[in-house]
């Protein structure tokens, strides 16, 4: 499942390399902070509870920052901290890496101005552990070993602001919905995990 999801981010990422130059296209980082809850499963255990944070980091591409086109497209791939507490205070702690494909309308277009909104699709994969597992102060079990794929769907507006030279500054805000599905390994046993989240989420970002 790795291999699929960097097969299909490095595929991407090539594909925009090869249309920068029918495009003022810009080029540059972004930082993303979301929060919300949701629920999970365990093939042995009932459905849980769990608060969401994620954070998120990496590279930026947009076909059309600040100009006055109607539509653009913006590539986010990079770095992505994943952190789910259940009711009982157990933390699953998740490292992996997110792409994001975003299609923004421009609703106000001016040279030195875009503000838009559009749809947006996530890919992404996780892996990590919990804490080991305590309930009412009595050590329960080591702790889990996890494999998360993610996909999402999201509904964002934004507006991206020019700089200086061929600069441009952005900000993003919007409501994701999250499915996720994989692997947990506990005491020596795989079992399947799956859950959803729904988190609100704040994006910035730097183009060159």
């Amino acid at each position: 499942m790795k291999k699929v999801c960097f097969i299909v981010a490095l595929t991407t990422f090539c594909v925009l390399l090869m249309t920068q130059a029918s495009f003022a296209v810009g080029f540059g980082f972004f930082g993303e902070y979301e929060a919300g809850d949701g629920d999970f499963e365990f093939d042995f255990s009932d459905e849980f509870d769990v608060d969401s944070k994620v954070y998120s980091l990496g590279f930026s591409f947009d076909t059309d920052p600040v100009s006055e086109k109607v539509f653009s497209y913006r590539l986010n791939a990079g770095y992505s901290n994943l952190e789910l507490e259940d009711d009982e205070s157990v933390t699953l702690e998740l490292d992996g890496f997110i792409v994001d494909n975003t299609f923004c309308f421009g609703l106000v277009r001016s040279p030195n101005t875009k503000i838009w909104l559009g749809p947006q699709i996530r890919v992404g994969y996780y892996s990590g552990d919990s804490d080991d597992l305590y309930y009412d102060d009595i050590h329960f079990g080591d702790d889990i070993d996890i494999e998360l794929v993610a996909f999402a769907v999201a509904a964002t507006v934004g507006a991206n602001f020019k700089g200086a030279g061929n600069s441009s500054f952005t900000m993003n805000i919007g409501v994701r919905v999250s499915g996720f599905a994989g692997e947990v390994e506990y005491l020596g046993y795989d079992e399947d995990i799956e859950g959803n989240t729904t988190t609100y989420f704040i994006n910035v970002g730097a183009l060159f």
